[in-house]
């Protein structure tokens, strides 16, 4: 066990730059968001939001609680998105970094067991971004709500915690998958594991259309497979809940989206990253060497 963790703080060591640049880019955003408040001042001489229109007193029923949840919800999504892509750049040089550095007989002659390596691996390429996109999320949650608070005078902490969470964990699932999809790419091809399986992707997704248009067919293509994998259990949601419940019963949206979340279609999505891990392994166990 203590191999194991010695071996992880190095794989976290060397990913460390990578790990917390979603956090510089955040910083970046709020800084500019910070200049442009200060040149909106410097040219209005106010920074004052303009509420005329907007009866701030009359808002502390069920559409104070929609903004306050909407709002942390929707704070997820752009770091969301950078993480994904981090999980993405990982994942893809996880199983294949050592290959690239010349350094994989090495640390393969070392007395702790590839399985452990390449766990080690697999948790700093995707939990490691998972726990960047965490600590981001509470930067959010603190600093939106302070605003939110400044503007109506409510603190609704637990609905903007629901917010914040709900996009956060479905934001994890998506890095999961992902990050698990490029991980078993990495142990497959030695260099540009992203590309090379995105190439594979259209090509074998161009000659199954051709061979469903010839043959009259209709076989699910690999993006399609995919696609449904990555959202499986997601599109419900976004058809039944918002067309079907009434938006003034924050509860039940905030119940329904925990109810699809902690899913069995989200079990299945743990169970064959897990597998699709396990695959990994096997493949970069015995594949050679050069």
């Amino acid at each position: 066990m203590n191999r194991f963790w010695g071996i992880l703080k190095k794989d976290i060591a060397i990913a460390k730059k990578s790990l917390i640049s979603p956090l510089w880019i955040i910083a970046i955003t709020y800084v500019v968001i910070l200049i442009m408040g200060i040149i909106g001042y410097v040219k209005t001489g106010s920074i004052k939001i303009q509420l005329n229109n907007f009866n701030v007193t009359g808002m502390l029923g069920n559409t104070l609680y929609f903004i306050v949840f909407f709002a942390n919800a929707v704070a997820v999504a752009y770091p969301g998105l950078i993480c994904s892509i981090k999980a993405i750049s990982l994942s893809q040089n996880a199983l294949n970094s050592d290959i690239q550095n010349k350094c994989e007989i090495f640390y393969r002659t070392q007395p702790i067991s590839i399985w452990k390596r390449s766990l080690s691996k697999y948790l700093v390429s995707i939990f490691g971004v998972i726990a960047v996109l965490f600590s981001i999320c509470l930067v959010n949650l603190i600093i939106i709500n302070s605003i939110l608070y400044f503007i109506f005078k409510e603190f609704l902490f637990l609905v903007a915690w629901h917010g914040m969470m709900i996009n956060f964990v479905g934001f994890s699932l998506i890095i999961i998958v992902l990050g698990s999809l490029l991980f078993l790419a990495s142990s497959i091809f030695k260099e540009k594991a992203f590309g090379r399986t995105i190439l594979v992707l259209v090509l074998t997704t161009g000659f199954i259309e051709i061979l469903n248009l010839m043959l009259n067919l209709n076989i699910l293509t690999p993006i399609e497979l995919v696609r449904d994998f990555l959202f499986f259990g997601i599109t419900s949601f976004k058809i039944e809940n918002i067309e079907n419940m009434p938006l003034e019963n924050l509860v039940q949206i905030i119940n329904k989206s925990w109810d699809i979340i902690l899913s069995f279609q989200t079990l299945i999505k743990l169970l064959i990253s897990g597998a699709i891990f396990i695959l990994s392994t096997f493949i970069y166990k015995w594949k050679e060497i050069k």
